[in-house]
This record gives structure tokens, C-alpha cells and sequence, in this order.
């Protein structure tokens, strides 16, 4: 298990290297994306940058498109599995447009006790309130579980922000 966020990043590079070589190099100028990554409990902040065909993690951002937000051990969980899918995927798959246009911030509540909160467009305030176990979350953001199933099935609940829930299928 990665300890740092840095650690659990860090394999995007090697993986976002061969998926971004896969692109034209038109699509590949248009890349421009910035994430950051805030341990509320260590005070780790990593930037993560994507600039053509090179992803650097650990630079200093002031703004990113996305923030994600929580207790490190968690972030590094959810980064280390689902990290690969939530920042690369909505590059290869042409939704980064989308991506830059979604303001808003969800909140997931885990059943274990904790949560994480990922801020699209400089957005603050929880639009949407999920609740949810940790293995669900993963599962929802690597494509291998649909929403609406889990939502149905009882295993994801929606407290608040359904509409705003809606807008983010455009870039998952």
C-alpha cells in the first residue's frame, strides 16, 4: 500500500506515457490538464500536470480543473486504483472539454467512516452527497460498476445533487 500521495500518483506517469502515445499528435497538443491532490490530515498537496504527451506529478498548482480532497490513506487508496481512469480516462476517451465545463463538488461519505470530496472548476460548496463503501467508489469510477445498478441495489445512496450526479457522466 502507498503511504504518500506522491507514491500513488507516481505510476500514472509510466501508464499515461503509453496511452497518450496511442493519441494523434493533434489530440495530443490539446491536452492541458491540472489536478491536485490535498491530504486533509498530512497537509500533502500534489499537483498533477498533463501537457501534450508528458504527465508530471508534484508540481506546484495554485488552480487545477479538479481537487481532490480527504484523509491521505484513503486518497491513496482511491488515487492508486482509480487514479488511472479518473484523470487519463477522460483524456483518451475526448471528454476533456466536458471535464472543464462541470462546476460543482462531490462529496463521498464512506461506510467505513471517512470521506473524500473531488471539486470540479474551482467549485467549494457539496453539490452532491453520496454515501457509499470505499470498494463501490472504485468500482464506479473504474467503469466496472454502473450507478444506476448500485442505486437501485441499495449500495449507493444519493442524499443530495442528482442533477449535478448526472452531469459527470459526460466525463466518467
Amino acid at each position: 500500500m502507498t503511504h504518500t500521495l506522491v507514491d500513488a500518483l507516481t505510476p500514472l506517469c509510466a501508464y499515461y506515457a503509453t496511452q497518450v502515445a496511442t493519441l494523434s499528435a493533434t489530440q495530443q497538443a490539446a491536452i492541458r490538464m491540472h489536478v491536485i491532490a490535498e491530504a486533509s490530515d498530512t497537509g500533502e498537496r500534489v499537483g498533477v500536470q498533463a501537457e501534450g504527451a508528458t504527465l508530471t506529478v508534484g508540481v506546484e498548482l495554485s488552480s487545477a480543473d479538479v481537487v481532490f480532497r480527504g484523509r491521505a490513506q484513503t486518497m491513496c487508496a482511491f488515487l492508486a486504483q482509480s487514479g488511472r481512469e479518473f484523470i487519463v480516462g477522460p483524456i483518451l476517451r475526448g471528454r476533456l472539454p466536458a471535464l472543464r465545463m462541470i462546476r460543482g463538488t462531490l462529496r463521498m461519505a464512506f461506510n467505513e467512516g471517512d470521506e473524500m470530496t473531488i471539486c470540479f472548476g474551482g467549485a467549494t460548496t457539496p453539490d452532491a452527497l453520496i454515501r457509499l463503501s470505499h470498494a463501490e467508489a472504485i468500482g464506479l469510477f473504474n467503469g466496472k460498476l454502473r450507478p444506476e445498478v448500485e442505486v437501485m441495489m441499495g449500495r449507493v445512496r444519493i442524499e443530495r445533487g442528482l442533477a449535478f450526479l448526472l452531469s459527470l457522466e459526460r466525463i466518467l
